[in-house]
């Protein structure tokens, strides 16, 4: 059996940041400029397979609809390797491509391709019997083929999960999340219009365990980001995520 990563301590710490970054996009959504919130689809599935007790192969795509469901807008295809270092605490690496139909950086009609690395490190605490943290932080090299965007970028993102198990009383529902992730822009801020802080992404929602442990969720995002044309844009995002597991 793997040994353990001791977080007592880090389990108030974060669920302390996790309530002060709400706080935080609370407060900047109240200050930022009043554009009117666009209204997008996801479709997010996602599949891990275990190759042993130790590493993880996993696999996911999202399918993204435009502003106002009005049709195909991005496709993001994610791959990469989990290594288990201890039971809470695993290093991965990997892959990821995007491509994104009428998109503001590009005329209509016409198709972009963003290819990405990525580093990440995941760490997790059993709160409570019910409740789980889960904080996550990711390293990615962007490499874009748009001209108005910059050839590289590097980003940086942290998120924070607290999940909790249902007592199936509502709906038969398994378990509620709420989730925030930071995204910074370290190299090539011009496509946040010269800004460290590129966007936010607060979520939140419940899910239903099937067979094996495989998982419906549906949930809701509030997102703020900032783009290379120094504009600040906000979107409610509606998703459905299925997870397998193998």
């Amino acid at each position: 059996m793997h040994s353990s990563f001791s977080t007592t301590a880090f389990s108030k710490r974060s669920v302390s940041f996790f309530l002060t970054m709400v706080v935080v996009i609370l407060f900047s959504t109240s200050n930022a400029q009043d554009n009117r919130p666009s209204k997008v689809g996801w479709l997010y599935l996602e599949n891990t397979h275990s190759l042993d007790d130790r590493w993880k192969l996993n696999t996911d795509l999202h399918v993204r609809s435009l502003d106002d469901f009005a049709g195909f807008g991005d496709l993001l295809f994610r791959n990469w390797i989990d290594y288990q270092i201890v039971d809470n605490l695993t290093i991965g690496a990997g892959y990821a491509y995007l491509g994104q139909w009428n998109s503001d950086y590009a005329a209509p009609d016409l198709y972009y391709t963003e290819n990405r690395l990525f580093q990440q490190v995941q760490h997790a605490i059993n709160v409570s019997e019910t409740s789980t943290v889960k904080q996550r932080l990711r390293l990615e090299q962007r490499f874009f083929d748009v001209p108005v965007l910059p050839d590289y970028s590097l980003r940086s993102r942290y998120a924070l999960n607290w999940k909790k198990q249902s007592s199936k009383l509502i709906l038969g529902i398994d378990y509620v999340f709420l989730e925030n992730e930071l995204f910074l822009n370290m190299v090539g801020r011009s496509l946040s219009g010269n800004k460290l802080f590129e966007q936010n992404r607060a979520y939140g929602g419940f899910g239903f365990e099937i067979f094996r442990n495989n998982e419906i969720e549906l949930g809701s995002y509030y997102q703020i980001q900032n783009d290379a044309y120094q504009d600040t844009n906000h979107s409610f995002i509606f998703q459905l995520r299925i997870k397998t597991t193998l």
